[in-house]
């Protein structure tokens, strides 16, 4: 049994911080993109591949508070720094400003951010 980010995951998050690093005049490197974020049918079939047969996957959405006004920044800055990979520290500043802007009335609610993780829980049995 294995639990993980699946297709869509942050994917919020993701796209405004790449969008930014792109309004701010810089290209995006798709090398510092570090994660896979499948689709069950994609490791469903890696899964197989491997020699596994699925006995149970589910693919859902779970809405995760990151507390207090920096919980988004903090968010980034332990999980998503690799994204700025090559950005000098006062530009990356700047975008995360930015980005907290952008999605501060989709995603901030009651004094805390929430993320938009979706997961994918999955059963396979080596055959």
């Amino acid at each position: 049994m294995a639990e993980f980010g699946g297709k869509g995951n942050v994917q919020m998050f993701i796209s405004e911080i790449i969008q930014q690093i792109k309004e701010t005049g810089l290209e995006f490197s798709k090398e510092n993109f570090l994660w896979f974020f499948p689709s069950i049918a994609e490791y469903s079939t890696l899964m197989e591949e491997a020699g596994f047969k699925v006995t149970f996957a589910y693919h859902f959405d779970i809405p995760t508070q990151l507390d207090g006004e920096n919980g988004l920044k903090n968010w980034i800055h332990m999980f998503a720094n690799h994204l700025f990979k090559g950005i000098p520290e006062d530009t990356k500043n700047e975008i995360i400003t930015k980005v907290e802007k952008n999605l501060k009335e989709r995603l901030y609610k009651d004094g805390n951010w929430i993320a938009d993780y979706k997961r994918i829980r999955v059963v396979g049995i080596k055959e």
